[in-house]
């Protein structure tokens, strides 16, 4: 197949990368036909080999022929969707790594996925930079992932500290899990004068606060965190199911680094929350 097909888009480079130890048959269990022939694309450049099926019922399949080193699911799969897989893989086939595949809207889903042991996920639609980053980080076996535990962490003292605040606790639980997996020490707070407690007492670097809350608003808690001392001022990232120009413009003049909507898309909450942690460790004095 020709690079420059029928798919418009940039790809990094024109050679295939060399990873001589890597896994080499992948799965990819995707109903939209153009996706799959993308996903499966982006891992032959790689150098995987792959299979592509359409339903969970013909993925069943393809693992008892086949040996599969790994496995991209998206959870919307027909007859046998991804969370039912995902059941089934680790009863039978407890060893082959999974990366599933989700829109925006599935947080519950996804919650759900990296409960029932997916080791990571990809948002639709998904850039081809995410994907390989993620797929080395799954699938390349030389990392000696143990796949029933969370990658390897830095030592606690070197490890950024988050306070999610929120009272939902399905989301607390979806955003601990992901910021976790990805090396982050998290608390948390239910509501906004349970996380103005937990600043005036711990060391955060950053807090991750949802707008609408009981006894205080996400606002009000930046306000609070706005007026502590500069060296002891963690940063601020507000998330919100209000797509309300007006609230963001009040959260940024308060002291927020970023205002994220619900339904978030992680991948770019994870940028967000990256680029919110180097601008705080690289700046040599507050902004207010």
């Amino acid at each position: 197949m020709s690079r420059e097909s029928n798919f418009d888009l940039e790809f990094e480079s024109n050679q295939h990368e060399d990873y001589s130890v890597m896994p080499k048959h992948m799965l990819i269990v995707e109903s939209d036909q153009t996706a799959s022939k993308l996903y499966a694309l982006w891992f032959n450049d790689m150098g995987f080999q792959t299979t592509s099926v359409t339903d969970g019922w013909q993925a069943m399949q393809a693992l008892a022929d086949q040996s599969i080193d790994g496995l991209l699911l998206d959870l919307k799969a027909p007859i046998m969707d991804g969370l039912a897989m995902l059941t089934q893989l680790r009863q039978r086939y407890a060893d082959i790594p999974v990366i599933v595949l989700a829109t925006v809207d599935m947080t519950d889903s996804l919650l759900e996925a990296l409960e029932s042991g997916a080791q990571d996920y990809l948002t639709k639609p998904v850039s081809q930079h995410l994907f390989k980053q993620k797929c080395r980080r799954v699938f390349l076996p030389h990392q000696k992932m143990d796949f029933n535990k969370k990658p390897e962490t830095p030592t606690t003292e070197s490890m950024k500290h988050i306070l999610i605040v929120d009272d939902d606790p399905d989301i607390r639980m979806l955003l601990r899990s992901v910021l976790e997996s990805y090396g982050y020490r998290c608390d948390e707070a239910q509501n906004g004068l349970e996380a103005i407690e937990l600043v005036e007492g711990h060391s955060f670097d950053l807090v991750l606060v949802d707008y609408s809350m009981p006894l205080m608003n996400g606002l009000e808690v930046i306000e609070s965190i706005a007026e502590r001392p500069c060296e002891s001022r963690p940063g601020v990232i507000m998330i919100t199911a209000q797509a309300d120009e007006t609230l963001r413009t009040q959260a940024l003049k308060a002291g927020a680094a970023e205002v994220l909507t619900k339904p978030f898309d992680l991948d770019h909450m994870l940028l967000t929350i990256g680029r919110t942690l180097k601008n705080k460790h690289s700046s040599s004095r507050c902004s207010r």
